[in-house]
């Protein structure tokens, strides 16, 4: 389609199969988050029981993602350290025991 001399002025609007690659593969990284958030909504009143054992597949998940997807591995990686401070932050809080104790 693009071949076509009228829609010359178009060609330089497509996607390199680089830049096609790396929406793909960030794509591929915003449905872990995806799943995830389906996971937790799939429950009525998602707990801390419930979302810390999420908290850490989720790192799991992203660092096995970090590995295969190299081009974007600093993204992933903030990714990580984010959640990783919000599972501190949870740990460090009374919810956090009363929670796990179930």
């Amino acid at each position: 389609m693009f071949k076509d001399d009228k829609y010359a002025n178009l060609r330089e609007l497509l996607l390199t199969e680089v830049q096609l690659r790396v929406l793909k593969d960030v794509r591929e990284f915003l449905n872990v988050f995806h799943t995830i958030q389906q996971v937790v909504s799939a429950d009525k009143t998602p707990t801390l029981s419930t979302v810390i054992p999420l908290y850490e597949q989720l790192i799991g998940f992203l660092e096995t993602l970090k590995r295969q997807k190299p081009g974007i591995s600093h993204m992933i990686q903030a990714s990580i350290d984010k959640l990783k401070e919000y599972r501190e932050k949870s740990k460090r809080s009374n919810s956090y025991t009363l929670a796990m104790c179930k």
